[in-house]
């Protein structure tokens, strides 16, 4: 029975361990900074001159979603 209960007691701890664990590593991922690759910035006024690749790029992406959207 007192190994039982002993038993019990690790497994309830090294539950809460790994559980501080997770809750750390969150934390940490929230308290990080962004990177500028993640930080959005308006585009630039003006006349602004686009790549055709990457127009093309965003109309097929646009296309696939909406074709999964009509699929589901």
């Amino acid at each position: 029975m007192i190994l039982a209960r002993q038993r019990a007691e690790r497994d309830a701890e090294a539950e809460k361990a790994r559980w501080k664990q997770a809750d750390e590593s969150a934390q940490a991922v929230l308290d990080a900074p962004v990177s500028p690759v993640e930080r959005w910035s308006p585009p630039p006024e003006g006349d602004v001159e686009l790549d055709p690749h990457l127009v093309s790029l965003l109309r097929a992406r646009e296309r696939a979603r909406r074709e999964r959207r009509r699929h589901r």
